[in-house]
């Protein structure tokens, strides 16, 4: 396809030339021949332009290649970083995903371990509830059993040591429950700015493939024009032979 179009590229800026040189050779062949009034002359004064309109075009031509050729460079170059780049975000999009799922169950996890310790607090505080009921009863049968008073006293010192170790436990669960709630809410507020990072990464992965397709239809809309200027070039070269065919006659 390539190679296709680069031969109808030259059959398209041969043409031009072709024409050009013949519109100067007849315009000097007509000049000369309204001022001399000899054909010979006016024919050689017709071919000496000739060189001077080669030349002209040629240069013109290497410009025009030229500058076909950085602008197809640079629509490459700039088509190849775009798929890059979506390559890069669909990737980090998948990775935004992943966080957010293990997020999620790190969320999870932290709920069901907060209710396990609010159940295991409100067992505790129903044991230390149940321990000092027992220590006031206990109190109450030290007065009013004296012979017995030295073993409910043991009973008594062994109650209070289960309940400031129940004290303890209690104040060690509070104490992780409120780091549990702590990283929840961390882990809650990550959540929320990684799926405002996703929405941007999505709106950045639109307007990037919008782009894309801009720049496709740009690339159409220059192979449509190249095609046109072949289909001008076609009808310039069958002018020219009629043109031909009319200096023959001559």
């Amino acid at each position: 396809m390539k190679n296709s179009f680069k031969n109808r590229a030259h059959t398209l800026i041969f043409s031009h030339f072709l024409e050009r040189s013949l519109i100067i050779v007849l315009v000097a062949m007509s000049l000369s021949w309204l001022v001399t009034r000899n054909p010979r002359q006016s024919v050689l004064l017709g071919l000496l332009m000739l060189p001077a309109s080669y030349i002209s075009d040629r240069l013109k031509t290497i410009q025009i290649k030229q500058r076909q050729q950085n602008a197809q460079t640079n629509l490459a170059k700039e088509i190849q970083g775009i798929e890059i780049r979506l390559m890069d975000l669909e990737n980090y999009e998948e990775q935004v995903y992943q966080a957010i799922s293990a997020a999620q169950n790190f969320n999870h996890s932290l709920e069901s371990e907060n209710q396990r310790l609010r159940t295991e607090r409100f067992d505790l505080s129903e044991q230390i509830s149940s321990l000092q009921n027992k220590r006031h009863d206990l109190v109450q049968d030290c007065a009013e059993l004296n012979p017995q008073k030295e073993e409910l006293q043991t009973k008594l010192d062994e109650l209070d040591r289960k309940i400031k170790a129940a004290n303890n436990q209690k104040s060690e669960i509070e104490k992780e429950l409120l780091e549990k709630s702590y990283n929840l809410k961390v882990v809650e507020n990550s959540c929320t700015f990684i799926r405002q990072e996703l929405e941007q990464l999505n709106q950045d992965i639109l307007e990037k493939m919008q782009y894309k397709e801009n720049v496709c239809r740009a690339i159409n809309v220059l192979e449509q024009q190249i095609q046109h200027s072949i289909l001008q070039s076609q009808d310039l070269t069958q002018k020219e032979q009629a043109l031909h065919c009319t200096l023959a006659s001559l």
